[in-house]
């Protein structure tokens, strides 16, 4: 009896095994998937370049800073940029590729 269990055991995990294997999806379903994913594009904006244009007798004030900054990143967001970090005045932005 222990002589039939050996080679009953091995089938089946060689079936076990092949129906694991065989649970992958086919390349051309690969293929598919990775299109289907968003490419990004990413862009670095130096906010500082708006507010050197707000200099006028060397002080800025804070609503002008902030209207500044408002007026940049609505801009950048009106191009398709979204914002996706940020240091002091520098922002990374990132939109979906467009085809």
């Amino acid at each position: 009896m222990t002589s039939h269990r050996i080679p009953f055991t091995a089938l089946a995990l060689i079936i076990c095994a092949a129906i694991l294997f065989s649970q992958n999806p086919p390349p051309v379903a690969q293929a598919a998937a990775m299109h289907a994913a968003p490419a990004w594009e990413y862009k670095i904006a130096d906010a500082s370049v708006k507010l050197g244009e707000l200099e006028t007798d060397g002080e800025i004030s804070n609503a002008g800073i902030k209207a500044a900054l408002e007026q940049f990143l609505n801009q950048q967001g009106a191009d398709g940029w979204e914002l996706v970090a940020y240091s002091g005045t520098m922002a990374i932005y990132k939109r979906a590729v467009r085809k």
